[in-house]
């Protein structure tokens, strides 16, 4: 039997000093009784803007702005917003 469903992979990485030169850009995993095959996207946190991250309501992801392209003005946004939490979590 064969089931083809949906995934979408993102590899994001944190840090320049720890990205590989190259990623794969397919990837594929034989088990015996399943096999997975995928084309993962790569999200390089350094090279990417924090606007989504600050325009987005929910908080889960606010810490990553600071390894983010950010501006002083969106690290303090997200330092604000962080702060504004407390121990309300």
């Amino acid at each position: 039997m064969k089931i083809e469903v949906p995934v979408w992979t993102t590899i994001i990485l944190l840090s320049r000093r720890h990205a590989g030169a190259d990623v794969p850009e397919t990837v594929a995993e034989d088990r015996g009784c399943i096999q997975v095959s995928m084309k993962p996207r790569v999200a390089a946190l350094w090279k990417m803007r924090p606007h989504v991250v600050l325009e987005d309501p929910n908080l889960e992801a606010l810490p990553l702005v600071g390894a983010m392209k950010a501006t002083p003005a969106e690290l303090d946004e997200a330092i604000r917003r962080l702060s504004a939490i407390g121990d309300r979590e």
